[in-house]
């Protein structure tokens, strides 16, 4: 009867965002409400689906295993498979604004900022979590509201919350937004209700639990492994699920907004030893004294599980407190229990680090009662408060919301590096969040545009932008992209088949000489490595950083692998502005288009080469010769009207005024009517 009727309510609350009654918020032109609230329907159906007659057996059970974890007030049963699995949530918990620089941004931070979360609209800002917020609760001044019904307050939720938007009564308190808005929801129905809100203009939520996986103790330990799929380690930890391509889905609909989540505290528990007595289910909770891996296995990685696994969150995991500014890689200490990556396809998880350890906060005990506690649970919302600053900052200097794509590529375009090796790692993804950094990255873009751009490709198409490195400072451009939610494999044990769908390529060429630069990437079979660069065909985020660069012209092009189910909208973060050069299409419409190229022959070419483009019937056509800083260079033709049939024009390698122009790299462009084709070459001396 409960989830009949939390079902009920949760699907007036869709009618209500729809209608804009339950949020002040508005959706972004591209968020696809009506598909979202269809798939908020949809998981309605399914978790009603999934809490009949076996969830409520296990619910009622007496079994002292069962009983024991239905009196667990840090864990609850949220559903039985299908194939009569149970999964439990579970919270993740075991002077955050210094850390990654939060303070920086406040009033009284610096000169620049003062971001305080006041302009967060009611409905923009969430939070989901293991039972209602202490809404009474002094540090949240009648800001936070309850949006649903649980049938009682969490001590986590409201210190989760808290650590959010806490308004500072108690000093040591103070949240992130600490002048924010919250709506609050338990996480019984999490998919649906986050599908809703979404439709009605949620832009950054925070999640900071999963599904228990592995080992946990409670009186005993107990395994949550499928011993159906392996008898020594849980499948679920790296595996893509439904959870995680529900996530997906929902973001790919709703192109602006952040889901932010804990990356899970399962690294350090090891269960009782080879041969100890634990609980494993098995059509029931049976006592088995099977030998069974630690989680992790005897390295540690392999420990984010479930839906922290999806593509398009940020997924955080957790470092101790820096109580002074970063200085280097050394001060970052991921915690012992903080989960590590790769994905089974063999993805860079987490995606970001934050403070996890004494993080003070809020808690339901009383209105004016407080708790230090640490895990990725606190970590979390450390973000996901910080990005809500960013978030507002954006559309005070820019107007529009950001895409959530281009929230994280700058979070992670101005990570403080972390690790034993430059570049990413499966430890501390991208590294530590710097939200000042970020801030200014914003900031001046606003004023020095080019330094954070939103685009999209059509399939077949790729994009190259200029920009001119001074030779002084490093060179770092960043790309991430929302991808369509990925295609789901049969439980199994760490399947490798790939969970992107849209492979788009960030390359950055010296125009000098075309010599390439590549994105990171991490070998998945050897997790502790160093990062190495190369083809990223895994990651919806690349990164390139080069050193001290020669000075000079550099194109930074973005482009794809195989077909695009849709037009992809993209997000580039630079060190440098970034000028737009042009859009080349290949030949890939067939015959009825008016005008084909077929590129230039030979290329790289000196001192001579052939245009080569094919006319469906006669018409006037123009030929042009640009550098990379998008001059034009040389006029070849100058809209004669040209037969139709296959033409070559000849560039000597010359300008307009007879010069011989230096080495480097050229694009041409033919125009007739409204066709338009481009292409690349490069001369070399």
């Amino acid at each position: 009867m409960r989830s009949t009727m939390r079902t009920a309510a949760a699907m007036a609350l869709a009618v209500a965002l729809a209608a804009g009654s339950a949020t002040s918020g508005e959706a972004h032109e591209g968020t696809r409400s009506k598909r979202l609230l269809e798939i908020a329907a949809r998981y309605e159906e399914n978790l009603a689906a999934m809490r009949g007659e076996s969830y409520d057996r296990l619910k009622r059970s007496e079994q002292v295993a069962a009983r024991r974890l239905n009196d667990d007030a840090s864990i609850e049963l949220a559903y039985v498979t299908r194939n009569g699995r149970p999964f439990y949530h579970s919270v993740e918990n075991l002077d955050a604004a210094r850390t990654i620089s939060t303070d920086l941004v406040w009033p009284g931070g610096g000169p620049r900022f003062a971001l305080t979360g006041s302009g967060t609209l009611p409905g923009e800002l969430a939070v989901w979590d293991g039972g209602a917020v202490l809404v009474g609760h002094q540090e949240f001044e009648g800001r936070v509201v309850q949006i649903d019904t649980p049938d009682a307050t969490s001590f986590h939720a409201t210190h989760v919350a808290g650590t959010m938007v806490a308004g500072g009564v108690v000093q040591a308190a103070r949240g992130m937004s600490y002048d924010a808005p919250l709506d609050a929801y338990d996480w019984v129905n999490d998919d649906g209700e986050m599908a809703a809100a979404a439709a009605g203009g949620l832009v950054v939520s925070n999640h900071s639990y999963g599904y228990v996986t592995g080992w946990y103790w409670n009186d005993d330990w107990y395994w949550f492994g499928d011993t159906g799929v392996s008898e020594t380690e849980d499948y679920g930890f790296g595996f893509y699920c439904d959870a995680a391509r529900a996530w997906d889905e929902i973001a790919w609909n709703a192109p602006t907004y952040t889901i932010v989540k804990s990356a899970g505290n399962d690294r350090s528990d090891a269960g009782p030893g080879p041969g100890g007595g634990h609980w494993v289910y098995d059509r029931g909770w049976k006592w088995s004294t099977a030998t069974r891996e630690p989680d992790g296995g005897h390295d540690g990685y392999d420990t984010i599980a479930w839906n922290s696994t999806a593509k398009n969150i940020i997924a955080v995991g957790a470092v101790d407190d820096i109580a002074v500014p970063y200085t280097g890689p050394s001060q970052v200490a991921v915690t012992s229990f903080s989960g590590w990556g790769p994905t089974d396809d063999g993805r860079i998880k987490p995606d970001l680090v934050a403070n996890g350890v004494g993080l003070y906060s809020a808690v339901d005990s009383g209105p004016t009662d407080y708790a230090t506690y640490s895990g990725t649970s606190m970590s979390s919302p450390n973000l996901s408060g910080s990005i809500n600053l960013l978030v507002g900052y954006y559309r005070e200097t820019h107007g529009p919301a950001p895409l959530s794509s281009t929230v994280k590529a700058i979070l992670i375009h101005t990570a403080d590096e972390s690790g034993p090796a430059d570049g990413p790692d499966y430890m501390h993804g991208w590294g530590l969040a710097n939200i000042e950094r970020a801030a200014t990255l914003i900031g001046d873009d606003s004023s020095d545009p080019g330094l954070i751009l939103e685009q999209s490709l059509s399939s077949g198409e790729s994009a190259s932008y200029h920009l001119a490195a001074d030779g002084l400072e490093p060179l770092v451009v960043t790309l991430a992209w929302t991808d369509p939610p990925g295609p789901l494999s049969a439980p199994s044990l760490d399947p490798g088949d790939p969970k992107l769908v849209h492979d788009l390529d960030l390359r950055i060429e010296r125009a000098r000489d075309g010599a390439v630069y590549r994105p990171y990437v991490l070998d998945p079979s050897d997790p502790a490595a160093a990062a190495t660069t190369g083809d990223n065909d895994r990651d919806n985020t690349e990164k390139i950083e080069i050193g001290i660069p020669e000075e000079g012209d550099y194109i930074v092009t973005v482009s794809h692998k195989g077909a695009l189910t849709a037009d992809q909208s993209y997000s580039l973060a630079s060190s440098v502005p970034l000028t737009d050069v042009t859009t080349g299409v290949p030949d890939a419409a067939g015959p009825k288009r008016l005008l084909l190229a077929a590129g230039n022959f030979p290329n790289p070419f000196n001192p001579t080469t052939a245009i080569r483009f094919t006319l469906a019937r006669p018409s006037p056509v123009s030929v042009d010769i640009f550098d990379v800083a998008g001059r034009r260079v040389r006029v070849l033709r100058d809209g004669e009207t040209v037969d139709a049939g296959t033409h070559d024009v000849v560039w000597d390698g010359r300008n307009d005024e007879g010069d011989a122009v230096a080495s480097g790299i050229y694009y041409y462009t033919i125009a007739s009517g409204e066709a338009h084709e481009s292409g690349r070459m490069v001369l070399l001396k």
